[in-house]
Parts: C-alpha cells; structure tokens; sequence
C-alpha cells in the first residue's frame, strides 16, 4: 500500500506516451510541491509543458489538493485545470467522486504526487496507480516530519 508504481524525480521525466498507450485518460496530480512550488501559484515552464503534452495527447489532468480552494483555484484558472480542493487524501471519498463525475474506471487514472501518505496511500486505498516525484522546494514543517518516515518505506 505504501509504494508508489513508480518513482521519479519530477513531472518531466513522466512518459505520457506510454500512460497514453496504457489507457490513462486521466491524470490526478496534487498541487503543492508537485506541479507548483508550496509558496507560488506559478507553474514551471517545464511543468507548463507537461500539462500542454497531456492536453495534446487527450489526457484530462485535474488538479487535486488537500488544499483549500483560495489556494488551488486561481492555478486552475490560470491553467484551465479542473481541481478538487480539501480532497482529505488519503481517504478515498473524493477519487471516487473524481472517477464517477468523469465515468472512468480506476485502470484508466493515475495519481502524480510528492507525499507517500497522502498521494500515494490515497491511490492504493482507491484502486488507482500512482507515480511519486520529489517535493518541488520545502515543505510545510507537517510535512517536514514525515520526510524521513517516508523515506523509510520508500528504501525497503
């Protein structure tokens, strides 16, 4: 449960071809420290990119954050991005609620995040893959604790 699908170091190293020819139609990736860095709501021209190819090859990326929308929502606007804010990862509630609202089913979704117990547990308990990347910058200092824990499980 607690080991992502696969791990890489960001979102440019993600091969959306393959995902394509894998069936994913749909990309939920978290916002803090995985698409934007935690104080900004400007994405990388590198992570612009990524979000351009995804809409090239006609793969829905939502943003989906534990978040509050204040936070989440003018990235989405400015990024034309559906998104789910205060998603409460890892329950499963609101990747079910993504998965009906879009009439997918879990093989064809994946979930891109920095956080193993958030992101990626979230994922296992849905039925969806997952990717993780490393953080963007720092974390909040929450997140900060669980670094090392996290490491732990991803060394084993």
């Amino acid at each position: 449960m607690l080991k992502p699908d696969l791990y890489l170091l960001n979102l440019s190293e993600v091969n959306l071809l393959a995902l394509k020819a894998q069936g994913i139609k749909m990309i939920l990736i978290d916002g803090d420290n995985t698409l934007f860095d935690l104080n900004s709501t400007t994405i990388s021209e590198a992570n612009e990119l990524f979000l351009n190819e995804a809409k090239a090859l006609a793969i829905e990326v939502v943003l989906f954050s534990n978040n509050f929308s204040y936070k989440v929502e003018p990235v989405a606007i400015k990024y034309d991005l559906t998104y789910y804010s205060f998603a409460l990862k890892p329950f499963p509630y609101a990747y079910w609620k993504c998965l009906r609202a879009y009439a997918l089913k879990p093989r064809e979704v994946v979930v891109v995040g920095d956080q193993l117990f958030t992101d990626i547990l979230g994922a296992k308990l849905s039925g969806l893959r997952s990717i993780m990347t490393q953080e963007i910058y720092h974390d909040r200092f929450s997140t900060k604790l669980l670094r090392p824990l996290e490491r732990l499980f991803l060394d084993e």
